[in-house]
C-alpha cells in the first residue's frame, strides 16, 4: 500500500527505471496512454530525482484519465502521501478522503479492504495534526482493515505493503510494541533497498520508544548503508541516530547526528522548511545545550522552534517553557517571567503546560528573594494536582524552601515532613526534604504540667 511510493497496482515491484526509461514512459504518455499505472511510474521515477512539483503533475494527470473506483482510490492515495510528506496536509486529507469515496462501492476483496485501509491510515495521520482522538479513532479504524487483511488473505500480493501500513499507525499511536512486530513481519518479504529503508526507519523509532537503544541503533546502521535508495530518508536516519545517542548519554555524538540531521534537511528537494522536523532538531539541540550548560546556543535553537509555531501552537508552548527554564539558568529572570507568564495567559494551555510554567515561575520567585511570591505561588500547584501527581511533591518541596526562607518554620516543616512520608515522592525529593528538615529548630518537647 503505501510501502515505496504508491502505484495504481499497489504492488510491489522493480523501480520504474528498470522496467522503461524515462523516455519511453514519456513516449507512451505523449501517444496518449490511458494507463494511469503509467503516469505513476514516470512520477516515481521523476521523485528518485526530487522533481516534487513534476510527480505531483504527473499523478493529477493520472486521476484525469478513466479510472475504476479501486484505480482512484489508489492514485489518491499515492498523491495524498507526497502531499503529506512535503507538508500539504489540507490537500492530502481531501485526497484521502476522495480514495475513502471510491471504494465505497466497491466489492470487499482482499485488495480493496488493504486500501481502505491504506486510504483511512493516511486520513488518520492528517487528522492527528489537528485532533490527536479523532486521528487515533481514525487509525483504529483503518488498522482493522489492515488486520483482516493479514487474517483472511496472508497470502495477499502485496501484504508486505499492509504490514508496513499497519506499523505506521501502531507508530502513530505509540503502540511501539506492534509496530516492532508488524516491521518485523514487513521485512521478511521481499522488497527492494527503498522499501526495506523507509520500514527500517519507523523500527528504529520503534526500538528506540521500547528503550531497546542497541537495537535501535543496529537498524539505523543498516538502514545507512541503503540510503543510496532514498536521499530523503537522510534527515530522519541522522535525527533517529542523534536521539538513541542523546538517550544514552554521548552528547558530542548527539550534536554531531543533529547537526548532520539539520544539513541534511536544507539540502532535501522538498522538506528544507519542514517545521516538524526542524522543531525536532531544533528542540533537541536545544535540550542539550541546556544540559550541558551552552545556555546561549539553548537560546537560540529555542527560539527557532518559536518560529516556526504560532502562539497557539502546543510547539510553541513547549518550546516556552524551555526557554524560561535556560533564562532561569542564565539568571535573566525577567527574560525568564516573561516566557513563563505567555503560557500562564494563554487561554489555550493545558493544565500540565500551566503547572510547568507556575513551577518555573515559583522558582524564578525563589532565586530572585521574593519568597511570599513563591510560596503563594507553589501553594497554587497543590491546590490543582493530588499528591500522587509529581508536581504536587515537587512544589511541596518548594513550598517548604520558601517558608523556610520567611520564617515560618512550622509550615516548612510540614511540607517536609509530607514530601518524605509521600510514597509518590522521588528519591531526590526525599532527599532534599530530608536536608530540608535539618535546617530546622527542633520542635519544642511537650511536657506534663
Amino acid at each position: 500500500m503505501s510501502l515505496g511510493r504508491h502505484t495504481a497496482k499497489g504492488t510491489t515491484k522493480p523501480r520504474p527505471s528498470t522496467l522503461m526509461a524515462e523516455e519511453k514512459l514519456r513516449e507512451e504518455i505523449a501517444r496518449g496512454s490511458q494507463d494511469p499505472q503509467v503516469f505513476c511510474d514516470l512520477a516515481e521515477f521523476i521523485l528518485t530525482a526530487g522533481r516534487v512539483e513534476e510527480a505531483i503533475s504527473l499523478y493529477q494527470r493520472a486521476l484525469r484519465v478513466p479510472l475504476t473506483g479501486l484505480q482512484k482510490a489508489q492514485v489518491s492515495t499515492a498523491l495524498g502521501w507526497l502531499f503529506y510528506e512535503i507538508g500539504r496536509v489540507a490537500e492530502a486529507l481531501l485526497l484521502a478522503n476522495d480514495a475513502a469515496e471510491a471504494l465505497w462501492k466497491e466489492a470487499g476483496t482482499p485488495e480493496v479492504i488493504a486500501w481502505r485501509g491504506a486510504s483511512e491510515g493516511l486520513r488518520a495521520h492528517c487528522i492527528f495534526f489537528t485532533d490527536e482522538k479523532a486521528g487515533a479513532d481514525a487509525a483504529q479504524l483503518a488498522l482493522n482493515c489492515l488486520k483482516g487483511v493479514m487474517v483472511d488473505a496472508p497470502d495477499f500480493v502485496n501484504i508486505a505493503g499492509v504490514y508496513y501500513d499497519a506499523a505506521r499507525l501502531s507508530n502513530l499511536l505509540w503502540h511501539a510494541k506492534d509496530t516492532v512486530e508488524f516491521c518485523e513481519k514487513c521485512l521478511q518479504c521481499e522488497l527492494r533497498e527503498g522499501e526495506r529503508l523507509q520500514c527500517l526507519v519507523v523500527l528504529a523509532e520503534a526500538l528506540r520508544q521500547e528503550e531497546q537503544f542497541s537495537e535501535a541503533e543496529k537498524v539505523l546502521e543498516e538502514a545507512f548503508k541503503l540510503v543510496k535508495a532514498d536521499v530523503a530518508a537522510l534527515p530522519r536516519l541522522y535525527m533517529e541516530m542523534g536521539m538513541v545517542k542523546r538517550l544514552t548519554n554521548l552528547p558530542a555524538e548527539v550534536r554531531r547526528f543533529f547537526q548532520e540531521a539539520l544539513h541534511a534537511l536544507e539540502s532535501h528537494p522538498y522538506s528544507s522548511h519542514d517545521s516538524h522536523y526542524l522543531t525536532q532538531i531544533y528542540g533537541n539541540l536545544g535540550e542539550l545545550y541546556y544540559e550541558t550548560g551552552r545556555y546561549e546556543d539553548a537560546v537560540a535553537a529555542f527560539q527557532k522552534v518559536l518560529s516556526y509555531h504560532p502562539v497557539d501552537n502546543v510547539e510553541h508552548r513547549s518550546a516556552l517553557l524551555w526557554l524560561g527554564q535556560t533564562y532561569h539558568g542564565m539568571r535573566a529572570y525577567d527574560d525568564a517571567r516573561r516566557c513563563y507568564e505567555q503560557i500562564l495567559n494563554s487561554p489555550l494551555a493545558l493544565e500540565a503546560e500551566r503547572a510547568s510554567a507556575q513551577d518555573g515561575l515559583g522558582k524564578v520567585y525563589y532565586d530572585q528573594g521574593e519568597y511570599e511570591n513563591a510560596a503563594a505561588t507553589f501553594e497554587g500547584i497543590i491546590k490543582i494536582f493530588p499528591e500522587d501527581s509529581s508536581f504536587h511533591c515537587n512544589a511541596l518541596l518548594w513550598m517548604g524552601y520558601s517558608y523556610h526562607a520567611i520564617g515560618r518554620d512550622s509550615q516548612a516543616r510540614e511540607c517536609f515532613e509530607k514530601v518524605v512520608a509521600s510514597g509518590h515522592s522521588s528519591e531526590a525529593e526525599i532527599s532534599s526534604a530530608r536536608e530540608g528538615l535539618s535546617w530546622l529548630r527542633p520542635t519544642p518537647k511537650k511536657t506534663l504540667q
